[in-house]
């Protein structure tokens, strides 16, 4: 085998390790995007049946929250009185 044909046979090796590369890096950023999918779907469920069956306990909940972008969210749909708030956090209607 010449230099020459040397040098394109393990280019094309190279090719061939690239595209695998790529496919198993599309596979397992697949999968990622599947198991964050589920992982929002179970939390959207348990909210909305928490939020349907359970009020008290979402409030308990957003009352301890502390980023305000998480307390805006709640801030049309579940006023919390600032006598129920945890200590040292901010009820929803103090923040909005």
């Amino acid at each position: 085998m010449t230099d020459e044909k040397k040098l394109t046979a393990i280019e094309k090796l190279d090719a061939k390790i690239e595209a695998m590369r790529q496919k198993r890096a599309a596979l397992v950023s697949r999968e990622t995007n599947e198991q964050r999918k589920l992982r929002g779907r179970k939390c959207a469920i348990l909210g909305a049946w928490l939020m349907a069956n359970d009020p008290d306990a979402v409030a308990r909940i957003v009352s301890q929250l502390k980023r305000p972008q998480d307390v805006a969210v709640f801030a049309d749909s579940l006023p919390v009185k600032p006598s129920d708030a945890a200590p040292g956090v901010a009820p929803v209607d103090a923040v909005v």
